[in-house]
């Protein structure tokens, strides 16, 4: 199996400068894992706990809040990728978009390659 299928991976997936929200990907084995590090839910539960669910909540740098969004986690196989998925939707400004991937970055993720979700 290559790197690409045994790594997790993020990426911003909506195109720059679109809009007001913005989407990122994080797919992979320890998607559910980063979730639950950089992402505090309004609620009881937790994004990996309520697949195929909408939560909100804020993303979270330890406990300083880098914004508030939606996060919802589609378990394997029934994702896009077919791998566990999770999806957050957050505003759009380059500094959060950066903050946010930087965190996945941080807790495990690396960038993805351009075409990678497709594959």
């Amino acid at each position: 199996m290559s790197e690409n299928y045994t790594q997790t991976v993020a990426a911003v997936s909506t195109p720059h400068g679109r809009g007001g929200v913005a989407m990122i990907r994080i797919s992979g084995p320890d998607s559910a894992e980063i979730i639950d590090r950089v992402f505090v839910p309004a609620g009881k539960a937790s994004p990996a706990d309520a697949p195929r669910r909408a939560v909100y909540g804020r993303i979270v740098s330890g406990k300083t809040t880098v914004d508030s969004g939606i996060c919802t986690f589609f378990a394997a196989p029934a994702s896009y990728t077919g791998e566990d998925m999770i999806e957050i939707s957050c505003h759009a400004s380059d500094y959060i978009l950066r903050r946010v991937m930087e965190l996945a970055i941080r807790h495990g993720a690396r960038t993805a390659r351009p075409g990678e979700f497709t594959l």
